[in-house]
């Protein structure tokens, strides 16, 4: 019965640590992503490319890209 105890807690500690691997792996391409709308936001706003541009470069709709840069 002591194994089966161990195991479960080994079990339990590999589910934490992989949910938390996820997590951070999910936060960092999601802090990617905003860092890369806020810098083609303000390229568009310093004028140097146009909000055309600034959309085909993120991969989305001029509206899309309004509205995840928070320009609308």
């Amino acid at each position: 019965m002591l194994n089966i105890e161990y195991n479960a807690e080994e079990a339990r500690e590999y589910l934490v640590r992989e949910t938390r691997e996820e997590a951070l792996a999910e936060g960092e391409a999601k802090g990617k992503i905003e860092g890369i709308l806020t810098t083609l936001a303000q390229l568009f706003k310093d004028g140097i490319i146009s909000l055309k541009d600034a959309a085909a470069r993120a991969n989305m709709s001029v509206t899309e890209f309004e509205l995840a840069a928070g320009l609308k």
